[in-house]
């Protein structure tokens, strides 16, 4: 199961650096290309991701109630990575919002104004807390060889392409502003 949950962990990782760029070019007018899919494809495998992960949680929880040591300040890493999760699973819903909507069956932008902004910065922010604190765990458990480099490689990749998609809502912020 583990290795099932580090599996889906790097589709979506995989799902959402597309979903990302192809978003963040849309968002800067390089191209009008959007796939309704993808998105679709990633909430299906967030929401899978999360039944797993909330599977092991409850597990957790119940070890520790068992032996009657939770050890909670000895595992913040292990729920900074549990909260980020389910701060990244209630954001959706304002990413998913926060550019438009269905009226009459029509799809219509919405202003994007300061608070979408700040909702969408902080959407990214957690998204990056959550990846970097589970790079190193989801390659150990598929068991990658080379930890460190490897680790270090998509840290610097998912880094440049989150710095990438922050630009992209700064930059569609300032668009709707003029």
């Amino acid at each position: 199961m583990r290795r099932l949950n580090g599996i889906l962990a790097i589709t979506i990782l995989i799902v959402f650096i597309v979903h990302g760029v192809l978003g963040a070019l849309n968002m800067m007018e390089i191209t009008a290309f959007f796939n309704k899919i993808i998105p679709r494809i990633l909430i299906c495998l967030i929401g899978l991701h999360a039944a797993v992960s909330t599977g092991y949680t409850i597990h957790s929880l119940r070890v520790a109630k068992r032996t009657n040591a939770p050890y909670f300040k000895e595992n913040r890493l292990f729920w900074a990575r549990r909260i980020s999760g389910f701060l990244i699973i209630a954001l959706i819903l304002f990413h998913v919002t926060a550019f438009g909507a269905y009226d009459s069956g029509v799809f219509r932008l919405v202003p994007f104004d300061l608070y979408r902004l700040i909702a969408q910065l902080l959407f990214l922010t957690t998204v990056a807390v959550h990846i970097i604190s589970n790079v190193k765990p989801a390659l150990i458990t598929l068991g990658v060889r080379k930890l460190k480099q490897k680790a270090g490689n998509i840290l610097f990749f998912i880094s440049a392409l989150l710095l990438f998609m922050t630009a992209a809502f700064i930059l569609y912020y300032v668009k709707w502003q003029m």
